[in-house]
């Protein structure tokens, strides 16, 4: 006989102590209004699983985090052989424990970046100072590009909603991104969810489980079907962004307005004004192959010498990259 019932009176967390009480094995689905989801367990321990409401969340802390956020839903575990595939099992207590930190941290996001829908935006002006960017808030910058919306950066990032609201808050605290308004005609509506039934049938094979982290991906693809909207072949970005981010990342100064006077701002001068961050960020990341292994083979330089003529092959290329603005993120060089 199956365990079923509805999360409103069974909370999930409980659900899932009584089955590694009573060492079930099997599987726990749970239908509700943000969506499916489905949790494999051997021997009381959780094995792996899946959610629809965010199918980059991987690891099982995650998993289960993205269930214990549904406000309502009905559960059925039903008693079935698992194939582990090598897979080591975690025990639920633990499991559980981690999926209460992250929700902590959800609410922290949250007030900040309310929706999946929300637009996001560079900044026009930098905050006074130093600002320090790491590799993994650049990726996150060069997708912002001139705007889009929190649910468009997890997918052109290929991370979860969870990886994806923590970069974005760590931009927001820096100051280098606003988060406004949802956008309106990119809500998705919800439907009505059909309940949950129990059956009889054989319990289909559970695919494999994995455990990597999510990884960056290139853009959806776009209407002319090249990968990257600028009318090239495919940009192969992981050469670009990885080879410039293994490159020490520079600090952007900005100097206060009263420090600026007297000061030739002229364009070439070393206190002329930055371009428009958004537009520099999309221009790296829409770069055709032949001008973005150039910018990598810049990143990898290591004396004065292989830059420079890295950056030569680069003018070769006629993509027009400010050379200043590029050696301010590849870092100094061996002289």
């Amino acid at each position: 006989m199956a365990l079923q019932g509805s999360i409103d009176t069974f909370a999930l967390d409980d659900v899932l102590r009584l089955v590694a009480s009573t060492g079930k094995t099997g599987r726990l689905n749970l239908k509700g209004t943000r969506g499916e989801g489905e949790l494999v367990v051997r021997d009381g321990r959780v094995l792996g699983g899946s959610v629809s409401t965010d199918e980059r969340a991987a690891e099982l802390q995650e998993l289960v985090f993205e269930m214990l956020r549904f406000d309502d839903g009905e559960f059925v575990f039903e008693a079935a052989e698992v194939d582990d595939d090598g897979i080591e099992p975690a025990e639920v207590d633990g499991v559980l424990e981690s999926a209460a930190e992250l929700l902590t941290e959800w609410r922290d996001i949250e007030q900040v970046v309310p929706s999946r829908w929300a637009s996001v935006t560079l900044v026009r002006e930098l905050p006074e100072g130093e600002v320090t960017i790491d590799p993994v808030q650049w990726r996150m910058i060069a997708a912002i590009g001139s705007g889009a919306a929190v649910a468009q950066l997890a997918e052109r990032l290929d991370a979860s909603d969870l990886t994806t609201g923590r970069m974005l808050r760590s931009l927001i605290e820096a100051g280098l991104v606003d988060v406004g308004e949802a956008i309106e005609d990119q809500v998705e509506p919800i439907g009505e969810v059909a309940p949950l039934e129990v059956h009889d049938e054989p319990v289909a094979q559970y695919p494999p489980f994995t455990t990597e982290p999510a990884t960056w991906a290139d853009d959806p693809m776009p209407v002319n079907g090249n990968g990257n909207g600028n009318g090239h072949g495919e940009v192969d970005t992981d050469v670009l962004f990885d080879s410039v981010h293994q490159a020490p990342v520079a600090l952007v100064e900005v100097l206060p307005a009263e420090e600026l006077e007297g000061h030739d701002l002229d364009e070439g001068s070393a206190l002329a004004p930055v371009v428009d961050a958004a537009d520099f960020a999309r221009r790296l990341a829409e770069l055709p192959p032949q001008a973005a292994k150039a910018v990598a083979a810049a990143a990898r330089a290591t004396t004065v010498e292989e830059r420079q003529a890295a950056l030569a092959e680069l003018d070769g290329t006629g993509e027009e990259v400010d050379h200043e603005l590029l050696l301010q993120l590849l870092g100094p060089v061996e002289s």
